[in-house]
């Protein structure tokens, strides 16, 4: 799926999500939802199947340390997220004076690489392991395709020691941020 640029730009402001940061209420116990490591939500092992459903629960989503939970003003549940509870879908880089990468995930949020959602690539299990920070501590695991089509725009700046170059870093840049893919 192509993703119009500059619809995504506009359709930015149009994302409402509640101040869940602002609510402190108590822990009423776990629930049993889990997010697999597809971004596919499950309730006691059935399959949500009503997407605006899932994009609700996505809304009042809150990362806790290395816990997950759905809150309200009056009460917080813990789930389990077995990778991240956001996959990417699709990229567009939009190459205008200053060269912008927009992520959409399989919720339809709409994410621009920047000093406040930073790509990171981590080493898990011997595999890069791609995320883009999308809202309150919450991460999208960058999809497969989205990352060959990252490193396939990407550029090589040479890692030097002592005047020789050793490796390259594998770099993409969005609204004047650089991010590292990985070495080579």
């Amino acid at each position: 799926m192509n993703i119009d640029p500059t619809s995504l730009f506009s359709n930015l402001t149009a994302q409402k999500i509640p101040p869940i940061e602002s609510w402190d209420p108590p822990f009423c116990g776990d629930i049993n939802i889990c997010i697999n490591k597809d971004g596919q939500w499950s309730y006691e092992g059935s399959v949500f199947t009503r997407l605006p459903l899932v994009k609700l629960f996505a809304k009042v989503l809150k990362k806790e340390g290395n816990d997950y939970f759905l809150v309200t003003p009056v009460e917080k549940v813990r789930i389990t997220v077995e990778a991240e509870p956001f996959i990417t879908k699709s990229l567009e880089l939009n190459n205008s004076r200053i060269p912008e990468i927009a992520f959409m995930t399989t919720l339809d949020d709409i994410v621009i690489a920047d000093k406040e959602h930073p790509i990171q690539v981590i080493e898990k299990n011997g595999f890069p392991y791609p995320t883009i920070h999308v809202r309150n501590n919450l991460h999208a695991l960058i999809s497969r395709s989205d990352f060959y089509h990252l490193v396939e725009i990407s550029t090589s700046e040479p890692i030097l020691k002592n005047g020789k170059s050793l490796f390259s870093n594998c770099i993409v840049k969005s609204r004047d941020c650089s991010f590292s893919l990985g070495q080579y």
